[in-house]
């Protein structure tokens, strides 16, 4: 997981723990996952989704905007990145395990 607010990344990733998820976070872009913040230091998340898109071997992995930006034009920022869901802060746990037992590999 990618968040560059610490104590969000933290509260996710104890949420997801809970879950008997094993998470990795990190607080920039430069270690991306599965789950982004879309403003990140130095890179948006968009560019780092749009990066993972364009490489065969990460071109499946489900991704997950988690953000404090909600309005139609980010929505539709992150659905041209090819972002598989989009939620906004503060967001429901429900939907984001949703989202993660959807993801191929949970199959």
């Amino acid at each position: 997981m990618v968040d560059d607010n610490v104590d969000a990344a933290d509260a996710l990733t104890a949420l997801l723990e809970l879950d008997g998820d094993e998470v990795r976070t990190v607080h920039s872009a430069e270690e991306p996952d599965v789950v982004f913040d879309l403003g990140l230091p130095g890179v948006s998340g968009t560019d780092v989704v749009r990066q993972i898109r364009a490489v065969p071997s990460t071109k499946d992995l489900t991704l997950i905007a988690i953000t404090g930006w909600g309005q139609p034009h980010d929505r539709a920022r992150t659905a041209e990145a090819k972002f598989d869901f989009h939620y906004t802060k503060p967001n429901d746990g429900a939907q984001i395990r949703q989202a993660i037992d959807s993801a191929p590999s949970a199959a």
